[in-house]
C-alpha cells in the first residue's frame, strides 16, 4: 500500500511539472518595436536612406498586423515606395533572437537642415481594427550637409588673349557643391617664381560666406613681365575655408595662362624692273618680323588685280620667320595700260603663332610708274636718241661712199 501511494505521488509530481512548462497563452499580443537604425548615417540632403525596425510579438496569440511609416518634410517616399507594410502572422513568444525586421527607403529633401527635428515614428494596429492605434517614440534621423569646396570651376581671363607686357584681369569662379555653407574662404594666387605681377599690390582675396549650392567670384589683375616667354605659364592657387562647424579645409589648383606676342611683321618692295605701263618684269618684296614671336610656316601670295597680271606662280613659301629676320618672295607680272601714277600691289599673307592659330591677312604696297620720257630722262630705261644719231651717221656715210665711188668710176672712163 506504501508503495503504491509512493508511486502515485511521482506521476502526479511528473505530470505537474509537464503541465507548468507549457506556456499559458494571453488573448492578446504584445507588438515590441525596436528601432534598429539608419543607412548610410549620417545622410545627406538630397540622398536616399533607409530605416529600419525590429518587430516581435512578445505574448499572445498569433495576430496580423499593419504598420505604417509616420513621417513629415524634409523625408518622403517614392511612388513604388508605401507607407504601409505588413508582416503578416506573428508568432507569439518570440525569442530575443527572432521578430521581423521592418524597413523604408526615405527620400531627404534636397534642403534639408541638420537638426533634433527630424524626426520619424511608427504607427501600427491589428488589421481591420485601424482605431487602436499605437505609435513608437520619435527617432531622430542624422543627417548631416556634404561639406566642402570640390574644384574652382572656371577661370575666366579679360583679354582672353595675354599678352607680353600688358596687364590682364584673372576672374575666378569658386563652386561650393556642398549644401552647407561654407566661410573665410581665402583665394590665393601664387605668382612667386613667375612672370606675372599683381597690379593692386595683393595676390589673395577673403570671401566672407559662400552658401551652399552656390558659386562666388574673386578678380585679380596681373601685369605680364616684358620679357616673358610666349608659352602657357602655370600659377598656382590655394584655398582654404570652414566649414559652419568651424572645421578647417584646404584645397588647391594650378590654372594655366597661354602668353602670347602680338605678330608684327614690315612688307617691302624691295626690287623692280617695272618702271612703266605696258610692261613686263620682276617685283621683289621682303617680309620681315619686327615682332616678338615667331612666325612659322609663312606664305606670301600676290593678288591680280585689274592694274596688273600675274605671269606664273602666285604663291610663293618663306618658312619660319624668328624674331629680327627676314625672307624675300619674287613674282612676274605684267602691267597693264595705265594712266596712274602709283598701282597698289596686293598681297596676302598666311603664317601661324606659337599656339598654331592661323592668320590670314592682305597687306598692298604702292607701285610707283613713269612715263617713258621720265623713265629716259631718271637713265630708269634706255634712252632711244643715241641710236637715231648713230643711225643718221651710218646713213651719212654710206650715201658719201656712195658718191665717192660713183665720182671714182666717172673718171676711169
Amino acid at each position: 500500500m506504501k508503495r503504491n501511494v509512493i508511486v502515485m505521488t511521482f506521476v502526479f509530481l511528473v505530470a505537474i511539472s509537464m503541465f507548468a512548462a507549457q506556456p499559458v497563452f494571453a488573448d492578446e499580443a504584445r507588438i515590441s518595436i525596436n528601432y534598429l537604425g539608419q543607412s548610410p548615417d549620417p545622410v545627406s540632403p538630397g540622398d536616399y536612406v533607409e530605416l529600419r525596425w525590429k518587430v516581435d510579438n512578445q505574448a499572445g496569440k498569433s495576430d496580423e498586423y499593419v504598420f505604417e511609416l509616420d513621417y513629415s518634410y524634409p523625408f518622403s517616399l517614392d511612388p513604388s515606395e508605401t507607407a504601409q507594410k505588413s508582416l503578416g502572422s506573428l508568432t507569439g513568444y518570440q525569442a530575443l533572437t527572432d521578430g521581423a525586421i521592418i524597413y523604408w527607403k526615405v527620400r531627404v529633401a534636397d534642403d534639408a537642415v541638420e537638426g533634433d527635428s527630424n524626426t520619424v515614428k511608427i504607427k501600427y494596429w491589428k488589421k481591420g481594427d485601424p482605431q487602436a492605434i499605437v505609435t513608437t517614440s520619435a527617432e531622430v534621423v542624422r543627417i548631416q550637409s556634404r561639406q566642402g569646396l570640390t574644384d574652382i570651376d572656371e577661370v575666366i581671363l579679360e583679354p582672353q588673349e595675354v599678352e607680353i607686357g600688358k596687364a590682364f584681369s584673372m576672374k575666378i569662379k569658386i563652386d561650393n557643391k556642398g549644401t552647407g555653407f561654407i566661410e573665410n574662404v581665402k583665394v590665393k594666387v601664387d605668382t612667386t617664381n613667375t612672370d606675372f605681377m599683381p597690379v593692386d599690390m595683393t595676390n589673395q582675396k577673403i570671401i566672407k560666406r559662400i552658401q551652399g549650392q552656390s558659386s562666388a567670384y574673386v578678380s585679380f589683375k596681373f601685369f605680364v613681365d616684358a620679357d616673358a616667354s610666349i608659352d602657357v605659364h602655370q600659377i598656382p592657387i590655394e584655398l582654404t575655408y570652414y566649414d559652419k562647424f568651424g572645421n578647417s579645409y584646404s584645397d588647391s589648383t594650378v590654372a594655366g595662362i597661354p602668353v602670347i606676342a602680338k605678330p608684327l611683321y614690315l612688307a617691302n618692295l624691295e626690287s623692280t624692273d617695272i618702271v612703266t605701263a605696258e610692261s613686263k618684269g620682276k617685283v621683289v618684296v621682303s617680309v620681315s618680323n619686327v615682332g616678338k614671336g615667331t612666325l612659322y610656316f609663312v606664305v606670301l601670295e600676290i593678288v591680280p588685280t585689274g592694274d596688273y597680271e600675274v605671269i606664273g606662280p602666285t604663291k610663293t613659301y618663306l618658312g619660319n620667320l624668328d624674331s629680327d629676320d627676314f625672307e624675300t618672295g619674287q613674282f612676274t607680272i605684267y602691267m597693264n595700260p595705265t594712266e596712274k601714277r602709283t598701282v597698289p600691289l596686293v598681297f596676302r599673307i598666311y603664317y601661324r603663332d606659337a599656339y598654331d592659330k592661323l592668320y590670314n591677312e592682305t597687306f598692298s604696297i604702292q607701285h610707283k610708274l613713269y612715263t617713258k620720257e621720265e623713265a629716259a630722262k631718271m637713265g630708269l630705261v634706255s634712252s632711244d636718241n643715241g641710236a637715231t644719231v648713230n643711225g643718221i651717221i651710218a646713213v651719212v656715210v654710206i650715201v658719201g661712199l656712195f658718191v665717192w665711188w660713183r665720182r671714182k668710176k666717172r673718171r676711169h672712163k
